[in-house]
């Protein structure tokens, strides 16, 4: 019963460049309340929200910086936590040879409140990727390492913690998308059996100025999950 959704406007601001603001949810729906001997006593429910703010501009021809902030709430049942984090990215192109480099942290920041007294950190995340267009071919290729910061885990399982992804040309409007997570995979095998677990596909339609999309992630024995995307270029008068 996990519902999710998201919400994103942008628009050119004239000081700095493009401003954006956004909204994303997750909603877990009802668990039994149960004592020690499994007496149910009610019912609880889970959910996320985060909101945030962001702008990015170029620094120069072909680079760019973005960065957002985001004041996050989680409840579960009478408990209750917030936080306050900021994503930063960098991405750098070189045109002529149909390539870009990226790099980003993501969720660094600080709890504002606990769950119980109980104080955690932030799931940071600082990530490296890059994008290639082979040449005379209709196709976006892209590689990705995750968790680089992560200090518990060796030089060899971080670079174990990576995804690629393809983007495929059909036609002017239709795009096939396809990806791989391996450190999804790994994190999702039940015994050694795993299934398609890290993989993921979807299809993105653009019809006169609007874009649907969609796509399906496998989670193995565990599940799937779809995400379905309308996005629109709103004409400034």
């Amino acid at each position: 019963d996990i519902n999710a959704g998201s919400f994103v406007y942008a628009t050119e601001w004239e000081p700095l460049g493009t401003l954006a603001f956004g909204v994303t949810y997750y909603d877990y729906g009802k668990f039994d309340e149960t004592d020690a001997l499994l007496n149910t006593s009610g019912s609880f429910s889970a959910s996320d929200v985060a909101v945030s703010v962001g702008t990015a501009y170029f620094i120069a021809p072909h680079a760019s910086i973005g960065g957002a902030l985001k004041f996050v709430h989680s409840s579960i049942a009478d408990y209750q936590s917030s936080a306050l984090a900021f994503d930063l990215g960098f991405l750098y192109s070189i045109p002529e040879e149909r390539l870009a480099f990226g790099a980003a942290i993501l969720h660094a920041g600080l709890q504002l409140s606990t769950f119980n007294g109980v104080r955690e950190s932030l799931p940071v995340d600082f990530r490296l990727g890059v994008t290639k267009r082979p040449e005379h071919l209709p196709v976006f290729l892209n590689f990705n390492f995750h968790r680089l910061q992560d200090s518990e885990v060796s030089l060899q399982e971080k670079l174990q913690q990576f995804s690629v992804g393809a983007e495929f040309d059909l036609s002017a409007s239709l795009r096939l998308r396809l990806g791989y997570n391996n450190q999804m995979r790994k994190e999702l095998r039940l015994g050694t059996a795993a299934g398609l677990a890290g993989f993921s596909g979807g299809l993105g339609i653009s019809v006169r100025g609007y874009v649907v999309d969609y796509a399906y992630s496998s989670y193995g024995g565990i599940g799937g999950l779809h995400r379905f995307a309308i996005s629109a270029l709103l004409a400034a008068e």
